[in-house]
Protein backbone atom coordinates (compact mmCIF):
# COMPACT_ATOMS: atom_id res chain seq x y z
CA UNK A 1 0.00 0.00 0.00
CA UNK A 2 3.12 2.34 0.12
CA UNK A 3 2.29 3.23 3.96
CA UNK A 4 4.66 3.23 6.56
CA UNK A 5 4.78 -0.42 8.50
CA UNK A 6 4.41 -0.57 12.64
CA UNK A 7 7.69 -2.45 12.11
CA UNK A 8 9.72 0.49 10.32
CA UNK A 9 8.44 2.77 12.27
CA UNK A 10 9.45 0.42 15.44
CA UNK A 11 12.69 0.27 13.52
CA UNK A 12 13.24 3.93 13.74
CA UNK A 13 12.01 4.44 17.38
CA UNK A 14 14.34 1.85 19.14
CA UNK A 15 16.90 3.34 17.33
CA UNK A 16 16.45 7.13 18.19
CA UNK A 17 15.88 5.62 22.16
CA UNK A 18 19.78 6.25 23.18
CA UNK A 19 19.36 9.65 21.64
CA UNK A 20 16.33 10.51 23.97
CA UNK A 21 17.70 8.48 26.79
CA UNK A 22 20.80 10.89 26.46
CA UNK A 23 18.36 13.81 26.47
CA UNK A 24 16.94 12.43 29.70
CA UNK A 25 20.25 11.51 31.66
CA UNK A 26 21.43 15.05 31.07
CA UNK A 27 17.79 16.28 32.48
CA UNK A 28 18.93 14.46 35.57
CA UNK A 29 22.58 15.61 35.92
CA UNK A 30 21.46 19.41 36.19
CA UNK A 31 18.28 18.23 38.35
CA UNK A 32 15.94 20.71 36.01
CA UNK A 33 13.07 18.66 35.90
CA UNK A 34 12.39 15.85 38.32
CA UNK A 35 12.36 12.16 37.14
CA UNK A 36 10.02 10.50 38.79
CA UNK A 37 9.35 7.63 37.07
CA UNK A 38 6.48 9.55 35.32
CA UNK A 39 5.14 9.21 31.33
CA UNK A 40 5.19 11.38 28.63
CA UNK A 41 4.14 11.36 25.15
CA UNK A 42 6.06 12.33 22.27
CA UNK A 43 3.89 13.53 19.47
CA UNK A 44 5.10 13.25 16.00
CA UNK A 45 3.95 14.16 12.38
CA UNK A 46 6.02 12.05 10.27
CA UNK A 47 5.94 13.00 6.44
CA UNK A 48 5.94 11.82 3.58
CA UNK A 49 9.55 12.13 3.19
CA UNK A 50 9.96 10.57 6.22
CA UNK A 51 11.15 13.80 8.12
CA UNK A 52 9.71 14.41 11.54
CA UNK A 53 7.43 17.80 11.84
CA UNK A 54 6.05 19.46 14.57
CA UNK A 55 7.12 17.45 17.65
CA UNK A 56 5.20 18.06 20.88
CA UNK A 57 5.22 16.93 24.44
CA UNK A 58 2.09 16.07 26.13
CA UNK A 59 3.34 17.55 28.98
CA UNK A 60 3.39 21.54 28.76
CA UNK A 61 5.61 22.36 31.99
CA UNK A 62 8.15 19.79 30.41
CA UNK A 63 7.95 21.34 26.95
CA UNK A 64 9.49 24.70 27.81
CA UNK A 65 12.86 22.61 29.82
CA UNK A 66 15.52 22.01 27.76
CA UNK A 67 14.68 18.42 28.25
CA UNK A 68 11.97 18.97 26.14
CA UNK A 69 13.96 21.11 23.49
CA UNK A 70 16.58 18.09 23.76
CA UNK A 71 13.69 15.76 23.30
CA UNK A 72 11.80 17.66 20.01
CA UNK A 73 15.35 17.56 18.54
CA UNK A 74 16.26 14.28 19.12
CA UNK A 75 12.58 13.29 17.40
CA UNK A 76 13.58 15.94 14.27
CA UNK A 77 16.98 14.07 13.76
CA UNK A 78 14.73 10.62 13.20
CA UNK A 79 14.78 9.40 9.48
CA UNK A 80 11.69 7.42 8.60
CA UNK A 81 11.78 5.50 4.90
CA UNK A 82 10.10 7.34 2.52
CA UNK A 83 6.14 6.56 2.06
CA UNK A 84 3.05 7.26 -0.21
CA UNK A 85 -0.25 8.81 1.68
CA UNK A 86 -0.19 11.48 4.13
CA UNK A 87 1.57 12.25 7.11
CA UNK A 88 1.30 9.83 10.01
CA UNK A 89 0.91 10.70 13.56
CA UNK A 90 2.89 8.78 16.22
CA UNK A 91 2.77 8.62 19.77
CA UNK A 92 6.28 7.45 21.50
CA UNK A 93 5.47 7.15 25.34
CA UNK A 94 8.76 7.99 26.52
CA UNK A 95 9.66 7.18 30.54
CA UNK A 96 11.26 10.13 32.72
CA UNK A 97 13.81 7.93 34.92
CA UNK A 98 16.58 8.63 36.15
CA UNK A 99 19.78 6.05 35.42
CA UNK A 100 19.29 3.34 38.58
Amino acid sequence: DGGLGQDQIQKVLSSSRKAFDGCIQSAEKSGEVSLDGRKVVLRLSIQTSGAVAYPTLDDVTLAGTELGSCLKSAARMMLFPKFKGDPLHVEVPLVLAGAR
